[in-house]
């Protein structure tokens, strides 16, 4: 072969065997700022990784405010203006619309004291027997029973209605839907009624039969009975 011939053969083996360059960074460049820009794109979407925008011109996405700091500043003012006994009945079961219905019947200040008025009286209708719902009912129809001595009021008139023989689940029911009988003197007002149905011929046992039936017997006026005898 001519020596031209060879050279030119020699050239050609040498380019066929000589390593592959890798692409220019040029190239590469505008690949890889394209691939950030879908990334941060579907991040922004998540309102995530914001710093992945910076540098490259993608369109703006208004990002929806949230607005749950407020309301729990909102939340938090509430809680901080309950008193102790209104957290402490929510707590314990009552509702937020009980709550104010004895707020409203209570015609006070509704800043009683949880140790010495709330927590004793609702353990003592529990130990009674009152079932949760039954104190429930009795505390939002009279709420004043939180100014009630147990030792002197509420414990008398529930040893004297089992000392005219009325049956401690009746007991209960008498509480739970008449809690204001606790304001009731025993000598000067529930002997006496019992002693006028005991002339106009009721016996002892009727009478106990009918105060569970009609436990608002025990709240009508003497006086108008008289009137009506």
């Amino acid at each position: 072969l001519a020596p031209s011939t060879l050279r030119l053969l020699a050239s050609a083996m040498r380019r066929r065997s000589a390593p592959t360059r890798p692409p220019p960074l040029v190239l590469l460049l505008p690949l890889c700022i394209a691939a950030g820009a879908v990334a941060a794109s579907l991040l922004s979407n998540w309102g995530a990784c914001s710093w992945l925008t910076v540098g490259l011109r993608l369109p703006e996405q208004p990002v929806a405010r949230l607005r749950i700091p407020r309301i729990a500043r909102r939340c938090s003012a509430e809680v901080e203006s309950l008193t102790d006994a209104e957290a402490y009945l929510l707590s314990w079961g009552l509702s937020e619309e009980q709550l104010n219905k004895v707020k409203a019947r209570y015609q006070q200040d509704f800043n009683i004291n949880v140790e010495y008025q709330v927590k004793p009286r609702l353990n003592w209708l529990t130990n009674l027997g009152l079932t949760h719902y039954q104190i429930q009912k009795a505390v939002v129809a009279h709420p004043k029973l939180f100014g009630y001595s147990v030792e002197n009021t509420m414990k008398p008139l529930a040893q004297w209605l089992l000392d005219i023989g009325m049956e401690k689940s009746h007991i209960t029911k008498v509480i739970s839907t008449h809690p204001q009988r606790f304001s009731y003197s025993i000598e000067a007002n529930l002997k006496p009624k019992m002693r006028f149905l005991g002339e106009r011929g009721f016996t002892k046992t009727q009478i106990v039969s009918m105060l569970p039936i009609c436990p608002a017997l025990l709240g009508f006026s003497l006086k108008r009975w008289r009137r009506r005898a």
